[in-house]
């Protein structure tokens, strides 16, 4: 697996494309943080990747402070996974 142990931030996962490389990623052994503005349809991709292999977080990233919070997120999860 090209991509274990590995955690990877996907904006616009919940649906498309994004949703589509998130898989992908998850399937290559990628720890995947799902991103993107609709709760139900990100909760549907952590469903279907499995909570596992992803986990989600939900936030418009044109906001103050956004995408450090998405990083935030990224580097929380990979020092629990480390642990």
């Amino acid at each position: 697996m090209r991509l274990q142990n590995k955690v990877i931030i996907i904006t616009g996962s919940t649906t498309g494309i994004g949703k589509a490389i998130a898989m992908r990623c998850a399937e290559e052994g990628a720890y995947v943080i799902i991103h993107g503005l609709e709760q139900d349809w990100g909760n549907q991709v952590i469903a279907e990747i499995g909570k596992d292999k992803a986990a989600l977080h939900i936030e418009d990233v044109s906001q103050d402070g956004a995408a450090q919070r998405l990083a935030d997120a990224a580097i929380k999860k990979l020092e629990n996974l480390m642990q």
